[in-house]
């Protein structure tokens, strides 16, 4: 693959080559050199954006968070009851970690590892992962206003709904001892418990 100008190559671009590196090859695979053989560009051109392969890895964890926020509607019950917007949230949370997501699973699961190392990262997850429960809360107390849900805490409940979700993800794609659907029969368990008698 050839050498592309700096006109051509678009920041996304470069974080959609850094999901596939870290997908392939895990983070300690993964270097600004083996990025910019991903893009078909200059390790120069790659530094035009970051000054380092932590800086980098703190743009691919803010670039996931917003592939997430496209797929998942984090918004209330406003298109139908808070049960089926909370089922949706649940398949589309749990799709994003699945093969078919292109690597984002495991670029997420990589990314979450490196959180240990990296005050940023894993600040960057801590705000993804609050943004996941704001939403959940939201659909959780729209439920509750409407008499759908009994009443609970919605915001312990979506910290709960949230750690089960990233801890099926988590073992699904680090071991494969998890499916997708035993994900989502737990969390759907978790959603029929919240239904109003």
């Amino acid at each position: 693959m050839g050498r592309r100008r700096l006109e051509e190559i678009r920041k996304k671009e470069i974080l959609d080559a850094l999901i596939r590196v870290v997908s392939e090859n895990g983070a300690s695979g993964a270097s600004i050199r083996s990025v910019a053989n991903e893009v078909g560009c200059s390790h120069a051109m790659i530094t035009h954006y970051v000054s380092s392969k932590a800086e980098l890895f703190l743009l691919g964890v803010e670039h996931l968070l917003s592939l997430y926020d496209q797929k998942i509607p984090y918004r209330g019950a406003e298109a139908g009851s808070a049960r089926e917007a909370l089922e949706v949230f649940v398949r589309l949370y749990l799709s994003l970690a699945s093969e078919k997501s292109g690597g984002v699973g495991r670029a997420w699961l990589e990314f979450c590892l490196l959180a240990n190392e990296s005050e940023g990262i894993r600040a960057a997850i801590d705000r993804g992962l609050k943004r996941g429960q704001k939403a959940v809360a939201r659909i959780v107390k729209d439920g509750i206003k409407a008499n759908e849900f009994r009443p609970v805490d919605a915001n312990e409940f979506a910290r709960a709904l949230i750690a089960l979700l990233e801890g099926a993800n988590l073992l699904r794609i680090s071991s494969g001892v998890f499916t997708e659907k035993q994900g989502e029969t737990a969390a759907m368990g978790m959603v029929a418990s919240l239904l109003a008698d």
